[in-house]
């Protein structure tokens, strides 16, 4: 009897699935009490890697997301509820620092997955949408406009100084899941 290792006895298609994130939206999360950020997995032939395109910010970050909701924007109501301030903010544009419209409201739940099928972790997710945040508080607090701030800022570099301080600080408050945790460019 030959001595099979357990990677040869799964089968092809549990082996390969990627690991994603489900976005809840808002309601969930304030009302409901669930954790905002869940693991999915899919498989790598998933309709997203054909019909969605990664976000442009994303793109530019060297670091590129697609995010796309789980139902029909049609079937989500337009209350506060279904709102979902990650999924907005990690849709903004570097042109504008606006997200489209359709990007604003009914979102609900949604999935976001990396583009080069490599596993998403929720905590490097938290870091890409709370980035996002930053990028847009400082044109507000400070007072200058998008051109002349952020979006010239918005790069690698300045995601991978900003997620070295986030996972320092989040690992400072007792979020223990940090303080080892690689740069999602490490994965």
């Amino acid at each position: 009897m030959e001595d099979d290792t357990v990677a040869e006895k799964i089968p092809a298609t549990i082996s390969s699935v990627i690991k994603g994130v489900v976005i809840r939206p808002n309601g969930d999360v304030s009302e409901r009490h669930l954790s905002r950020f869940v693991d999915k997995y899919i498989l790598p032939t998933d309709p997203i890697f054909a019909d969605v395109v990664p976000t442009e910010l994303s793109v530019q970050l060297e670091f590129p997301l697609v995010v796309t909701r789980l139902y029909p924007r049609e079937s989500i109501p337009g209350d506060q509820y279904h709102k979902n301030r990650p999924a907005t903010f990690l849709n903004i544009r570097p042109c504008s620092g606006f997200a489209p419209l359709d990007w604003q409201r009914k979102i609900g739940c949604v999935l976001v997955v990396r583009m080069d099928r490599k596993p998403l972790n929720c905590l490097h997710l938290e870091a890409m949408w709370r980035y996002a945040w930053t990028l847009l508080s400082e044109v507000n607090s400070i007072g200058y406009g998008w051109d002349k701030g952020p979006k010239r800022r918005a790069s690698r570099t300045s995601f991978e100084v900003f997620w070295h301080d986030f996972r320092k600080k989040q690992a400072e408050v007792g979020r223990d899941d940090f303080e080892d945790l690689a740069s999602p460019y490490e994965i």
